[in-house]
């Protein structure tokens, strides 16, 4: 009997087909990157920077709930047996994952094996050792499939060879704690983000919510740099090729993991410009032109110029390599005790000019 950690369904079913499982092997999911993440901390103004850890998780699902509708409403399929058996129906909320661990948990010294069947990324790895972690006792060997093909007879081999990649030897730990690094900088991002950028929002006139991530944040300020003005796809363009100062150029790190954005968010993140009524949609010359509003400008206005990072992509592969938590600490405590500083100065100033009127 063994546990199958998996992505998703459909990375199994070829396994499946191959005839590669026993029928009382269970298999369960990651959903994607993680069925975890960090809970976000009330802060209040006195307590930024932050930059504490916290052991306080909630269900990724949960954080989605406002932007999918029911997505706490349908019940999904957390383990199956090797024949694709449904053996346990859970929502994914806060109450559902702890009853999807429990159920693991019971059967934990049965198996004889864990096999990790993931996407080779740091995504993929880190959604295998949230699992792996909340596994409690002493773990049977695991292993990890490393696979470039859905074949059912590429799959037949690769599974026979399965044994010769543990969870160290494969690098999948490594990339585990790569992407357990980035999450930390984004929990720490949200924290001091919701309330330095959230008066900006107000005072400006954007709408705070969502929070604005690090990325958006970088492409207000390329807008800015283009004139106020570009059209999307220029800005797409933009994002995918993105080199930064060029400071991080000999660190060995392809062009692709400097982007601003992943290619799944990169379109996202323009579009929460529009949203958040930082720049609005014009046409021009018979071409969609994105034009920074005004209350961007006032937004843009009330940000330190040093707040906008041109190597933040590059900064953030690097600390994530050399899991460097004390250089992001330092660089949050940095910015943001800095731009909170700076907002309030000019925000006064803007204040004072007005009542001299």
């Amino acid at each position: 009997m063994r546990l199958i950690i998996a992505e998703k369904p459909s990375m199994m079913a070829p396994l499946i087909r191959s005839k590669c499982l026993s029928e009382d092997d269970h298999i369960t999911f990651t959903f994607g990157i993680g069925p975890w993440v960090k809970s976000h901390e009330k802060l209040t103004f006195k307590q930024i920077p932050y930059t504490e850890h916290s052991n306080k998780t909630r269900s990724f699902h949960e954080t989605l709930a406002h932007r999918e509708y029911n997505s706490l409403d349908k019940p999904v399929h957390c383990v199956r047996d090797g024949k694709n058996k449904p053996l346990l129906t859970l929502c994914l909320n806060s109450e559902g994952l702890l009853k999807w661990m429990e159920y693991l948990n019971e059967n934990l010294h049965q198996y004889s094996e864990i096999v990790v069947v993931v996407n080779n990324d740091r995504r993929g790895a880190h959604g295998a050792s949230q699992i792996l972690e909340r596994l409690v006792g002493e773990l049977p060997p695991v292993c990890v499939i490393l696979f470039y093909s859905l074949r059912e007879t590429t799959l037949a081999d690769v599974w026979s060879r399965r044994h010769q990649y543990n969870w160290q030897q494969s690098g999948f730990a490594e990339k585990a704690q790569e992407q357990a690094t980035k999450r930390l900088f984004e929990y720490w991002w949200h924290a001091n983000a919701a309330l330095v950028f959230g008066e900006c929002c107000k005072k400006s006139g954007l709408t705070g919510d969502p929070v604005i991530t690090k990325y958006e944040l970088m492409l207000m300020h390329i807008l800015a740099s283009h004139g106020g003005e570009e059209t999307p796809d220029k800005l797409l363009s933009i994002m995918q090729q993105w080199k930064g100062s060029g400071k991080f150029s000999d660190h060995n790190i392809p062009q692709y993991l400097q982007a601003v954005g992943s290619h799944s968010s990169q379109y996202e993140i323009i579009k929460k410009l529009t949203l958040r009524g930082f720049a609005e949609n014009r046409s021009q010359e018979g071409e969609d032109v994105l034009k920074i509003t005004p209350e961007g400008a006032r937004f843009l206005s009330l940000c330190h110029p040093k707040t906008f990072d041109p190597d933040l992509p590059g900064r953030l592969l690097h600390w994530m390599s050399t899991d460097n938590i004390g250089a992001m600490r330092r660089y949050i405590n940095t910015v943001f005790s800095r731009q909170l500083r700076f907002q309030r100065k000019t925000s006064n100033k803007m204040t004072d000019s007005l009542s001299n009127y």
